[in-house]
């Protein structure tokens, strides 16, 4: 028997050691390391406890605070301007962040997949495929968007194309068509 397929629940100690190491500012894999689990055990206790969920957030949430209030005091003197300058790239990358020479930002993406469905809409498929391929763009829109909320990568989970493929094998087509036409409604496409 493979032990590692065992889904136990963190113990109340290892709860307590994963909220310690994260209320100093430490991440959740250096927590797992500490408490002697994984990210996975985390995320699955997280899921079936949601005092320990809470506790968690609330350690990782009181830490960002801590940090936020000495940037947010060292922005008030003048000579520190660059920590004002630092915090919007970081709250708001997709505005002030600095860009590397081609990059496309999250807006512009999603503008190319409007004009993409726009010109998908106006070509020779039928109603039925236009639709399908519309869902399967604003699927990828989605997970685009889930991407770029995701501030930290190691918990991200990555986009499973088999998603589209289990909503393509439920879709009806006047589902489908409907989801498009909500989807240009919402001035998408």
């Amino acid at each position: 028997m493979n032990h590692n397929l065992i889904s136990i629940d963190l113990t109340h100690e290892q709860q307590a050691q994963v909220c310690g190491v994260l209320s100093v500012g430490c991440d959740r894999h250096t927590a797992a390391s500490f408490a002697g689990c994984s990210l996975a055990d985390i995320r699955r206790s997280m899921r079936n406890d949601s005092q320990f969920a809470a506790r968690l957030q609330r350690a990782e949430a009181g830490v960002e605070l801590s940090h936020m209030r000495t940037i947010q005091e060292a922005g008030k003197d003048p000579k520190n301007w660059r920590t004002s300058v630092w915090w919007l790239e970081r709250h708001a990358p997709e505005r002030f962040g600095p860009r590397s020479a081609g990059a496309v930002t999250a807006r512009q993406l999603k503008a190319f997949i409007a004009i993409l469905a726009d010109v998908i809409n106006g070509g020779e498929t039928s109603p039925i495929d236009r639709a399908q391929i519309i869902e399967r763009l604003k699927i990828f829109s989605e997970s685009i968007d889930r991407l770029l909320r995701d501030q930290r990568m190691h918990d991200f989970e990555s986009f499973d194309s088999s998603e589209i493929e289990r909503r393509d094998s439920n879709l009806s087509a006047e589902d489908s068509l409907d989801d498009a036409d909500d989807w240009d409604d919402e001035g998408l496409i």
